[in-house]
């Protein structure tokens, strides 16, 4: 199976409890106890390719089923060399006997910068699943790397300043 060829990492998923970038201004936050990254630490920063599925569907007729068929067969060399050049990759199962409403939280792909801000969910949705071939899933992949440089860049300014803004109170006292 293609997917062994993939790096999966055994990381902290975003909204797990641990160090967290927030994105949000020093001032804005409601709780000063989350722990931040380094500006060198976001300078070699991969953003998250979090693939989550269903454990021991066998259903072919599943549309969960059908949804991880499509990803792990449309998984080609270019794409899984993506993958494990530019991603921190998490595969995580689901209990296939745990009622889930929310197609947001059946089996799918979710897209998370190193800033952790989710960029992008794919879902079982029709418009979805086309993105999971190779060609498309390659795209997109390099799309989200281009925005979380961005959303990494933009945090690293954010620190930069909260350090002159602690330096110049130093300084002041």
């Amino acid at each position: 199976m293609k997917t062994a060829e993939i790096n999966w990492s055994a990381f902290e998923t975003p909204g797990e409890v641990g160090p967290a970038i927030t994105g949000i201004l020093a001032s804005e936050a409601a709780d000063d106890e989350t722990e931040e990254f380094t500006i060198e630490e976001l300078e070699d920063a991969k953003p998250m390719f979090l693939y989550y599925f269903r454990q021991g569907l066998t259903d072919p007729m599943h549309d969960e089923y059908k949804f991880s068929r499509r990803f792990e067969m449309g998984l080609q060399e270019k794409l899984i060399d993506q993958i494990n050049e530019n991603w921190l990759a998490k595969k995580e199962g689901i209990d296939s006997e745990e009622e889930i409403e929310k197609i947001e939280e059946r089996t799918r792909i979710e897209f998370w910068s190193a800033v952790e801000t989710r960029m992008k969910l794919l879902t079982m949705s029709k418009k979805d699943q086309k993105m999971l071939a190779a060609g498309p899933m390659v795209r997109l992949l390099k799309k989200y790397e281009k925005v979380n440089k961005g959303l990494v860049n933009k945090e690293i300014k954010r620190l930069q300043k909260l350090e002159e803004a602690m330096e110049k109170e130093s300084a002041a006292k």
